[in-house]
């Protein structure tokens, strides 16, 4: 516990220097705020405007709160002055700590505090005193915007309480004793009324006789007989009060030699024994000589009177007594004091006010010397009008009013007390606040410059405090302040945070959120995270670092995006590993459709073999969440919409919603039988020709962002690469394969041209003619076959340039169709086809005799193909025992060029062929 400050002698010589010089003079870096050197510009500020200024004001700074003031400031101290420089707050006051610290934590908090006569109870000068304060405790905010000090501008209202509570506690008095003094002239009226004369009496000075009457003997307890008859006065005397005999006689004496009226009070004992006040009052008569020959007189009780005399002459000097303490305090309290009267105009609105009376301190506080018998409008011309309304309310309406406003003519601020004194005059009592409103202001505008940067970064900040169970473990934390980014990065509305605990914003979030800030506290160590908030689906970046207490602050960024890239990214990678090993389709489909479960956070993924003449998708394999149906099995495209021209372009197709997309809207029945409200199908092209779909399901409705199309279409890309160098190594075996076969059928070819031309020629030169034409024609059909750079030709050239080296004397081949354009792709096929026929007729067929014939013809309609291949004349036709390459490239691999069918008919009148299959471009003309 804080141990309080040890009282300095008050005379010591070095209390003489001002606070500027203490400041100087303190060695700082004994104090947790280290050498001045080192303060940040908010700390310097800040003491530099409460040292400059005339009020008072302290400022406790950082988690030890230690404590600076200033000149005006150093008298509420006492003896604790000057030791309490660089002490921490708590140390400075610790019998008012716990009253304050609460407040003092609110104002670390954020929050501005401020208090009109709070009782505190202090130990300032080595006993306990009670005080009374007028603060306000603000807090002040570091170059990162958050709070570091409280700045405390203070008075000390306890002379004005204590005047308040006197002059209160004398009115009281006063009233009291009106109504007494009141009561006690009643009782003087109602005896007088009632006749209270006691008796009456007649002194004979000549004879020396003195006669009573009755009611006068009855009261001093005499004969009623011997006082008609003559008492001594001396008798009379007897019964006056000791103390009171000697004046009554110099009294009767005076009169009797002066003559004339006589009055005199004193205590006589009457018939009950006891003394009251009694008044004598009579006449002296003289004879003519001057001699003194009779006293008259009557006897008046005067005992309630007197007491009421009494009375009256204590309660005049106590009113005097208090109006003396009450001008001492009037001409000496630091606050404005003045009295005026309230000018109105005709209508009875106040005009005008004119200062009756004022104290030193008014003068102080406004800069008037001679303000008094004076109005407002003529010491103060401008005067706002606010200032007459005030008066002449109260004077209306006897309402004590306080505010604080602005005189401008004087340039100052006050805050104003005005309450009734009697008479239609009001009082008022000022303090001029100008110095603090700067002060405030200037913090207010530091204050909102900070704010200003807080808000507007786009980094999410969180202030938060951690909640401890019973056994003082962290449970939860509390959010005790978020900027405007924080909203923005998870997604909560604003204002509504501030004051619950994470567990309340994020029902059911990871306990780690919780533990590694507990850790942040209880270590006293800053911690960087990378971690996902499970609920709301969102990765974040940030560092949490410890303030003192159990309080922390964070400072963080969303990377939901990089992690999921990243992610995407290895995932790429993995499955560029395992394409690396694929060789069939139904293969690499499947990696694709698994490294689309791995980057993409979906409820189904899958793939599926499609065949476009059905428009339908055999879907093999898929990976789904529980409760997904599965959707193995064959499907129709038509039952899910009209997509499918897209997956044909090679697009690809992503739905975020099947009931709102047009292409899908007509089916929404279909997709709610399997669960999906969105999809994405990425397509598998490959020369123009889909062959395969992988797609990504979601039973919600989920909006597919650019990041995970680019991922996908990356995948796309990595599954075209793999299918490349498959096709690639499938044409480079099978380039093997044809080459080895055109060899032999290249050298069978010349030879057999040979041997027919040689057969037909009459001369050598006519037979190296002959060889030579039909050698290049052969040639020209070996450019065919082999150029890849042309993109489509006529199905006439093509069939015209295979055939042209096979061509003999005479009419035996004929062609007949309409002219059609054939891609690269099917030329090459169909050029391959008629080459192997040609070679295998030449060979064994309808070319290899005198009288063989071939007929080809052709029908191109509708985006379908036909080729039709007939020999005739030729050698009987045998079945081989054994299929060869050549029969297996024009049925298999020709037949695929063209999405469609061949087929080799052995007829023993001679071979056909029939190719069918799609024809890409329309047909321009036709020609037998």
């Amino acid at each position: 516990m804080p141990q309080p400050l040890e009282p300095e002698v008050m005379d010591h010589p070095a209390q003489s220097a001002t606070m500027m010089e203490r400041l100087a003079g303190l060695d700082w870096s004994a104090t947790p705020l280290g050498g001045r050197a080192g303060w940040p510009q908010s700390l310097r500020t800040t003491v530099d405007i409460m040292m400059g200024s005339g009020h008072a004001m302290c400022l406790a700074w950082g988690p030890e709160r230690t404590f600076l003031y200033n000149d005006a400031y150093a008298p509420f101290l006492g003896a604790r002055h000057p030791s309490a420089l660089g002490k921490p707050f708590a140390d400075v006051w610790p019998e008012i700590w716990d009253d304050i610290g609460p407040l003092v934590s609110r104002v670390f908090g954020g929050e501005t505090t401020s208090f009109r006569a709070m009782p505190l109870v202090m130990t300032r000068n080595g006993y306990a005193e009670d005080t009374w304060w007028d603060f306000s405790y603000s807090p002040v905010r570091d170059e990162a915007g958050t709070v570091a000090g409280l700045l405390n501008v203070a008075a000390d209202a306890t002379p004005r309480i204590l005047a308040e509570l006197e002059r209160a506690a004398a009115t009281e008095k006063l009233r009291l004793s009106e109504a007494v003094a009141q009561e006690n002239i009643q009782r003087v009226q109602l005896a007088l009324g009632a006749g209270a004369i006691i008796g009456t009496w007649f002194w004979d000075i000549v004879a020396d006789r003195f006669t009573v009457d009755e009611p006068f003997a009855k009261a001093f307890g005499l004969d009623p007989t011997l006082g008609r008859e003559g008492i001594p006065l001396a008798q009379i005397v007897e019964t006056v009060h000791p103390d009171d005999q000697a004046g009554l006689a110099d009294a009767i004496n005076e009169a009797v030699a002066r003559g004339g009226a006589y009055a005199h009070q004193y205590r006589v004992r009457r018939l009950d024994g006891n003394y009251y006040w009694l008044e004598a009052n009579g006449r002296v008569d003289h004879a003519p000589d001057g001699t003194p020959i009779s006293f008259p007189g009557v006897l008046i009780d005067i005992e309630d009177r007197r007491a009421a005399g009494l009375e009256r002459d204590r309660m005049v000097a106590a009113l005097a007594t208090s109006e003396a303490r009450f001008r001492a305090l009037f001409e000496n309290i630091d606050a404005g004091f003045c009295i005026s009267e309230v000018k109105f105009d005709e209508a009875g609105h106040p005009v005008d006010h004119r200062v009756i009376e004022a104290n030193p301190a008014f003068e102080r506080h406004t800069g008037l010397s001679d303000a008094v018998g004076r109005y407002a409008s003529e010491v103060a011309p401008g005067i706002e009008q606010h200032w007459h309304d005030a008066y002449g309310h109260v004077a209306k309406t006897g309402e004590p009013i306080r505010f604080e406003g602005e005189a401008k003519p004087l340039g100052r601020w006050y805050d104003a007390h005005l309450f009734p004194v009697g008479g239609g005059r009001v009082a008022m009592l000022i303090a001029d606040t100008t110095a603090r409103r700067e002060a405030e202001g200037a913090l207010a505008r530091s204050e909102a410059k900070w704010r200003n940067v807080f808000e507007t970064l786009h980094e999410g900040f969180i202030l938060g405090e951690v909640i401890r169970d019973t056994a003082g473990r962290v449970v939860d934390w509390r959010y005790e302040a978020v900027n405007d980014a924080w909203h923005d990065l998870v997604g909560v509305p604003r204002g509504t945070a501030t004051g619950r605990t994470i567990r309340e914003v994020f029902p059911g979030i990871e306990d780690a959120w919780v533990d590694e800030f507990a850790s942040v506290v209880e270590t006293g160590k800053a911690a960087r995270f990378t971690r996902r908030v499970g609920t709301i689906d969102r990765w974040y970046d940030g560092v949490a670092q410890p303030i003192g207490g159990d309080r922390f602050t964070v400072f963080f960024i969303e990377v939901t995006e990089r992690i999921k890239r990243d992610r995407r990214q290895a995932t790429l990678l993995t499955l560029a590993d395992e394409l690396r090993g694929r060789s069939d389709l139904e293969t690499i489909i499947t990696a694709a459709a698994r490294c689309l479960a791995d980057g993409l956070e979906v409820d189904r993924v899958g793939s599926g073999i499609v065949n476009l003449r059905e428009d339908t998708i055999d879907v093999h394999s898929e990976w789904a969440e529980p409760g997904m149906p599965s959707v193995v099995g064959r499907h129709a495209f038509s039952s899910y919409g009209s997509y499918i021209a897209d997956l044909r372009r090679g697009e690809l197709v992503a739905v975020d919603d099947v009931g709102s997309d047009p292409r899908t809207s007509s089916r929404e029945a279909g997709f709610a039988a399997i669960r999906t409200r969105s999809f994405l199908d990425l397509p598998i092209s490959f020369d123009g020709r889909l062959y395969a779909v992988v797609f990504a399901h979601a039973r919600d409705f989920h909006v597919w962002t650019d990041g995970e199309r680019q991922f996908v279409e990356q995948v796309g890309d990595r599954v075209r690469v793999a299918l490349t160098r498959q096709r690639m190594e499938d044409a480079q075996r099978v380039l093997t394969q044809e080459m080895a076969h055109r060899m032999k059928n290249s050298l069978a070819m010349v030879q057999a041209i040979a041997t027919q031309t040689l057969r037909q020629a009459q001369t050598m030169d006519e037979a190296r003619e002959a060889i030579s034409s039909r050698l290049a024609a052969l040639a020209r059909a070996q450019d065919i076959l082999t150029r890849s750079n042309f993109t489509e030709a006529d199905v006439h050239e093509v069939i015209d340039a295979a055939i042209a080296p096979h061509r003999l004397a005479g009419d035996r081949i004929a062609m007949a169709g309409p002219h059609a354009e054939l891609s690269a792709q099917r030329a090459l096929g169909l050029s391959l086809a008629i080459h192997e026929l040609a070679t295998n007729a030449a060979k064994y067929g309808a070319l290899s005799n005198e009288t063989g014939r071939v007929a080809m013809t052709w029908e191109a309609a509708n985006g379908t193909f036909e080729f039709r291949w007939i020999e005739s004349g030729g050698p009987p036709v045998i079945p081989p025992e054994r299929r060869g390459f050549g029969s297996k490239l024009i049925e298999r691999i020709v037949a695929s060029y063209f999405d469609g069918e061949g087929h080799i008919d052995f007829d023993p009148a001679g071979i056909r062929f029939t190719l069918t299959g799609a024809l890409e471009q329309p047909v321009v003309t036709s020609n037998a």
